[in-house]
């Protein structure tokens, strides 16, 4: 489904028919169209906007998205491409839109103690009146007020919680906090934007940070303090104080990598107020917080939450065998890696089951755990492999790209270097240049040799169909990290060599070159041979 199939889809999402928007009050300053508000004891509610992830793996409603700071990124920040998965279809009829929803504004204090009981020496009536980000609660408060809310709109207002299209089933949608790639997803802007609007460092325009979000030092200027949710300009999905005030809770364990690495406490998303100045509150900035100091569940003054609507992978026997049957469709076990065929001995191996079974009931069932156990380890082999396959082809990709890239420069030396040595008047000068000439020429000759080597590599080792994918995240990553637009142009001619050599298999190396001169000179004045 393209890009403008899905906008439209999101804009009839935003449409439906359903009770009227709500007036601006405590729990939403600033009504807006696609708002999802569901209620809450003592007439509070909690108000949610759609994530919509774009285009999905058809039937599985999921994508592979980048999270991670472009350039300057630290090493826990660096540029990672993670799955994302949706939790409701909004287009029905055998059409896909998956959408997850994410509280608008952080968690108040009135929304807290709406379901939780009031601290001792605090007036209930008071915070049950306090637009004020609720803080200083810890990560196991926060998994009680979720329990407790659950549990509330389970009993009271079970069918205002979302739900696929065209499901009739009662919703099994519940609240829990969002991982940092749901929450990371929705801070770059969720799947409907172009890409290099996704990969910007930050959604906002350059210096408009500090009006979209409340950093440091504006705020301990009279004096050090959070603020009331919702008080300055929206994130562009419409929610508020999502990069700034308090820093917020995710579900996610903190590993110093996104994927693997150390491990510790729990990962905060968004920046603090009175810690994070506006270069540094970008969709990217992350932090751990420890569970636990000296014995005692970790609390702050600067860190709150947001909550998210979720449903289970499989909410009902219906979409468990849906999802079976996309999973086969997919034929991920037995599309082969690196030109193997790993998860083709599945079939091999069911096939030993049923010989067995009809040889020897009885030997089939003592040998049944062994045979499940190599059966779950070819699949998570395969696994394992076809990640290390996607990755290695998107090193080819890059390796074929520096090696045109060098043939490039060695091209821009040439036309300063020949006019010197055919022109100058000094004799030294003019050995110096055809010296240089002749060097260059054998580097230029050796990034072309290496550049077909890749090009075999591609050829001999992935499919056209994962080669062709890497060389399009080639291309995302180097928009990413606001790579010169000569890196972007030999991205997409080596995507043209690439399919060309699928056809000849030959290096052509004099058109490569011819290539790059028009994709990459323009006629310019020579310079002075003097």
């Amino acid at each position: 489904m393209n890009r403008s199939a899905l906008a439209l889809l999101a804009l009839a999402a935003l449409l439906l028919p359903g009770p009227p928007a709500a007036a601006a009050d405590l729990y939403d300053p600033h009504p807006q169209a696609g708002d999802l508000s569901l209620p809450m004891p003592d007439g509070a509610r909690m108000v949610f906007r759609p994530v919509h992830l774009g285009r999905t793996v058809e039937g599985l409603g999921t994508r592979q998205v980048w999270v991670g700071k472009g350039e300057g990124g630290e090493f826990y920040e660096t540029p990672t491409q993670v799955e994302i998965s949706g939790a409701f279809n909004l287009a029905g009829g055998g059409g896909e839109n998956w959408v997850y929803y994410l509280g608008k504004y952080e968690v108040t204090q009135a929304q807290f103690y709406a379901v939780m009981p009031a601290p001792p020496g605090k007036s209930r009536q008071e915070l049950l009146a306090s637009g004020m980000p609720v803080t200083g609660v810890s990560w196991f408060e926060a998994q009680e007020f979720l329990l407790r809310y659950n549990q509330w709109l389970a009993a009271n207002a079970l069918d205002k919680l979302p739900r696929s299209r065209g499901v009739q089933e009662p919703s099994s949608a519940y609240l829990r906090l969002p991982s940092e790639t749901e929450w990371e997803f929705a801070a770059r802007g969720g799947g409907l934007l172009e890409p290099s609007l996704y990969f910007r460092l930050s959604p906002y325009p350059a210096g408009q940070v500090a009006a979209h979000e409340w950093c440091f030092p504006e705020v301990v200027r009279s004096p050090p303090r959070i603020r009331k949710v919702g008080q300055r300009k929206p994130h562009p999905l419409g929610f508020y104080d999502l990069l700034g005030n308090v820093a917020e809770m995710t579900a996610s364990i903190y590993r110093v990598e996104y994927i693997g690495g150390r491990s510790g406490g729990f990962t905060l998303r968004g920046g603090s107020a009175l810690k994070t100045r506006p270069k540094d509150m970008l969709p990217s900035l992350r932090s751990e917080m420890p569970f636990y100091r000296s014995g005692k569940a970790s609390a702050r003054e600067d860190v709150g939450l947001r909550l998210l609507i979720a449903s289970p992978a499989a909410a009902s026997r219906q979409e468990f065998n849906r999802l079976k049957q996309a999973y086969k469709r997919q034929g991920r076990s037995n599309q082969p890696v690196f030109g193997v065929a790993v998860g083709g001995s599945l079939p091999n191996l069911q096939k030993l089951r049923e010989t067995l079974g009809a040889v020897s009931p009885q030997a089939l069932k003592a040998v049944s755990p062994q045979l499940n156990q190599v059966e779950a380890h070819i699949k998570q082999v395969t696994h394992k492999m076809r990640k290390v396959e996607s990755d290695s082809a998107l090193v080819t990709a890059r390796t074929a790209v520096y090696c045109l890239f060098a043939t490039y420069k060695t091209m821009r030396n040439e036309m300063y270097l020949r006019p010197i040595s055919e022109q100058s008047q000094s004799a030294t000068r003019r050995q110096r240049a055809l010296q240089s000439l002749r060097d260059n020429q054998t580097a230029r000759d050796e990034s072309l040799e290496q550049y077909f080597a890749q090009l075999d590599l591609m050829d001999r080792l992935y499919s056209q169909e994962v080669m062709l994918k890497q060389l399009e995240e080639h291309r995302k990553l180097l928009v990413n990290k606001s790579a010169g637009p000569e890196k972007v142009k030999i991205n997409r001619l080596l995507r043209q060599h690439y399919q060309r050599y699928l056809v000849g298999k030959q290096p052509d190396k004099a058109g490569w070159v011819n290539d790059l001169q028009n994709a990459l000179f323009a006629p310019a004045p020579a310079p002075s041979a003097r």
